[in-house]
């Protein structure tokens, strides 16, 4: 996914949320940057969210997949991330 916005507001430098209003923590901070320059506008997160993020298990980081590192026994992912769609790998069509 990539999304641009532009804010016209060129002396408005703190962070900016988006938030889902159907799923419950699904949230993000973004950072705002001068057009054509590499450095942040403000490097620390402020304000913070009022909440922290769950970090994905090592099995879900692997896979590409979120909650599901403790249902996965000893299954695992060596061929590659869970997409949507068909199956392709064996390891994709145990889930």
């Amino acid at each position: 996914y990539k999304v641009k916005l532009t804010l016209t507001d060129e002396a408005y430098t703190k962070d900016l949320f988006y938030f889902c209003h159907v799923h419950n923590h699904m949230s993000g901070r973004i950072k705002l940057m001068r057009r054509g320059e590499s450095k942040l506008l403000q490097s620390a997160d402020e304000p913070k969210l009022g909440y922290a993020h769950e970090k994905p298990s090592a099995f879900d980081e692997k896979c590409g997949t979120y909650g599901l590192g403790s249902f996965a026994g000893e299954h695992h992912c060596d061929k590659g991330m869970f997409t949507c769609g068909e199956a392709e790998t064996e390891d994709q069509k145990l889930f």
